[in-house]
């Protein structure tokens, strides 16, 4: 069993065409080439054992941001009660059976989703559940907060917390939209191809929580000595660490927007958000989960048959090798006291702690006004 999470940065990052993935996912890896002479970078790789994700894409910088590009794609949430917003503000996740993002929450705002190919399964947890999900910001990624936990094969007895939360299990198919609120926890798995859109409304509270991510920003890019040691703390590989006058620079942008005025309420008409809100049939609750309910039914096969089940035969989303089932060496070496204090610096309730500390000492220094 995978002791932890699949980060990003374990994974492997590659160029390829939409059509060699669709090809390669299809079980046809070597149909197409980027060239005469060069062959699919999938072609090494088996769509049975590995998985490849190409998430979190913002859909201008990928199609183009002329006007014509974004009216081409006659992408509108007008409908679901947020008009104005279009392409602009919306990316694309493009995906293989298996491929999923980890359990997280966003720091900021709601989200928006709209399945247009294939299914995914949405596991989601209510705010409360947090502190039983053992959340972490090491390795870091802006504006999420992640599991420490792999909630795709959870370990009930290194994590035991898990067994109280209250899992709300949700299939999306081609042509629904889900509403995950702000502060929800998640994990996504494609049960098949998969294609889907997303767009993040702001909320007026996403003042307070941006001056906490700037602080934690601040704190993480202080933290490495070398670029190995950053390495460590970065989740996404296109990540970096600032430098103190660019952490200063968006700390003084999130304090100062606190005295802004608050961002435009969503209209309070949402007859149309709701006649066209069919990810959950009428409206209705979806009822929470026992915790079991995590382990996929494979897995709990492998579980009910051996202790020592195989690892899951997947892999990045960008490409890599199989999550290992390796544990982890014995002691605490350098590595993982350094890791031990990025955790500890990065807590939540450290963080929320320094925000107010930071507020008023700004207040101390004559920045009442624009707090």
């Amino acid at each position: 069993m995978a002791a932890g999470p699949q980060w990003e940065a374990e994974n492997v990052t590659f160029s390829a065409t939409v059509r060699q993935l669709l090809d390669w996912a299809a079980g046809r890896p070597g149909k197409r080439r980027l060239s005469q002479d060069e062959p699919s970078p999938l072609a090494p790789y088996r769509p049975d054992t590995h998985w490849a994700y190409y998430a979190y894409k913002h859909i201008l910088q990928e199609f183009g941001d002329s006007p014509y590009a974004a009216a081409k794609l006659g992408i509108d949430w007008s409908m679901f009660g947020f008009p104005g917003r279009g392409a602009e503000q919306s990316t694309l996740w493009l995906g293989t059976p298996g491929a999923h993002t980890l359990c997280h929450r966003d720091t900021y705002g709601l989200n928006l989703v709209t399945q247009l190919v294939g299914r995914k399964r949405w596991t989601l947890f209510p705010p409360s559940d947090g502190p039983r999900l053992y959340p972490t910001r090491v390795p870091y990624e802006e504006s999420t907060v992640f599991s420490a936990a792999n909630l795709r094969r959870p370990d009930f007895n290194k994590f035991p917390d898990l067994a109280s939360t209250q899992p709300h299990i949700v299939e999306l198919t081609a042509g629904e939209t889900l509403l995950v609120p702000r502060h929800w926890w998640h994990l996504v798995e494609n049960l098949e191809t998969s294609v889907s859109i997303n767009t993040w409304i702001e909320l007026p509270c996403d003042a307070e929580a941006r001056l906490q991510e700037a602080l934690v920003r601040t704190m993480v890019s202080r933290l490495p000595a070398d670029a190995a040691s950053a390495r460590l703390l970065l989740n996404d590989p296109m990540e970096e660490c600032w430098p103190l006058d660019t952490c200063l620079s968006v700390l003084q942008q999130s304090a100062a927007a606190l005295s802004l005025p608050p961002a435009p309420t969503p209209p309070r008409d949402r007859r149309a958000f709701w006649a066209t809100y069919r990810a959950w049939p009428g409206n209705r609750r979806v009822p929470a989960c026992p915790a079991t309910a995590l382990l996929r039914p494979e897995v709990q096969r492998e579980q009910t048959a051996s202790a020592a089940s195989s690892p899951d035969p997947v892999v990045s989303p960008r490409l890599g090798s199989p999550e290992s089932a390796a544990s982890p060496p014995a002691g605490l070496g350098a590595r993982e006291v350094y890791l031990a204090l990025a955790e500890a610096v990065t807590d939540p309730q450290t963080v929320a702690a320094a925000a107010e500390a930071f507020k008023r000492a700004l207040r101390r220094r004559g920045g009442a006004q624009i707090l």
